[in-house]
C-alpha cells in the first residue's frame, strides 16, 4: 500500500479504535464506525493518486479500496443484526448468532473459486477483474461509484466484510461472552 494510502488507512484504524473504546451503547458506536468508515473512503478518493501502470490500478482495486470500503459493508451488517438481536427474547439470541454464522458458510460456498482466488494473491484474471475498463457495476454502495470501481472490487470488500462479520457473530457464541 503506498504510503499516503497506508496513512489514511492507519488514520482510520486509530478513529475506530477511540470510537469503540468512548462508552455508548454498541449499536452508536457501530453507527459512528460506519460514518468514519465512509469518510475515509471518500478521503481515500480525494488522494486517490493517477495510476502509472496497469499493476498499480490493480492493486489499488484489489487490495487497497477494499481495505476501506468493507468497514462500510461491515458495519452495515452489524448494525441491521443488532438492531434485529435487540428484539428477540433473550433465548433465541444465541440462534440468531449461530444462524449468522451459518449465512457466512453459504457465502463461502456460492463464491469459493473467488475466495481461493483472492485468498492465494492469484493474478492471472487480474486483469479482467481489477480494471476500470472493464466495470459495469456502479450501483454506489460501499464505494461501488463511476470511476471508482473495476469489475470484480466489490467482491473482494464483501468477502473482507462478510469475514468480519462472521468473526464478530463467532466471538458472540463464545461461552462466557455477552450475547446481546
Amino acid at each position: 500500500m503506498k504510503k499516503r494510502y497506508r496513512q489514511l488507512y492507519n488514520q482510520m484504524q486509530s478513529a475506530l479504535t477511540q470510537c469503540f473504546l468512548s462508552s455508548g451503547e454498541e449499536l452508536e458506536k457501530v453507527t459512528e464506525a460506519y460514518w468514519i468508515a465512509e469518510n475515509h473512503w471518500a478521503k481515500l478518493k480525494a488522494v486517490m493518486l493517477p495510476f502509472t501502470t496497469e499493476q498499480d490500478e490493480i492493486k489499488f482495486f484489489k487490495k487497497v479500496k477494499p481495505a476501506f470500503t468493507c468497514y462500510m459493508e461491515y458495519y452495515s451488517l452489524l448494525s441491521e443484526a443488532l438492531v434485529y438481536a435487540g428484539k428477540l427474547e433473550p433465548a433465541a439470541i444465541p440462534r440468531f448468532w449461530q444462524q449468522e454464522t451459518e449465512r457466512f458458510h453459504h457465502y463461502y460456498g456460492r463464491n469459493s473459486d473467488f475466495i481461493s482466488y483472492i485468498e492465494k494473491d492469484t493474478t492471472y484474471l487480474d486483469t479482467d477483474y481489477f480494471l476500470r475498463r472493464t466495470s459495469k457495476d456502479t450501483n454506489g454502495l460501499f464505494g461501488s461509484e463511476p470511476g471508482f470501481t473495476a469489475a470484480q472490487d466489490y467482491k473482494v470488500r464483501t468477502y473482507m466484510a462478510r469475514l468480519k462479520y462472521f468473526n464478530y457473530c463467532t466471538e458472540k457464541l463464545a461461552p462466557g461472552k455477552d450475547i446481546i
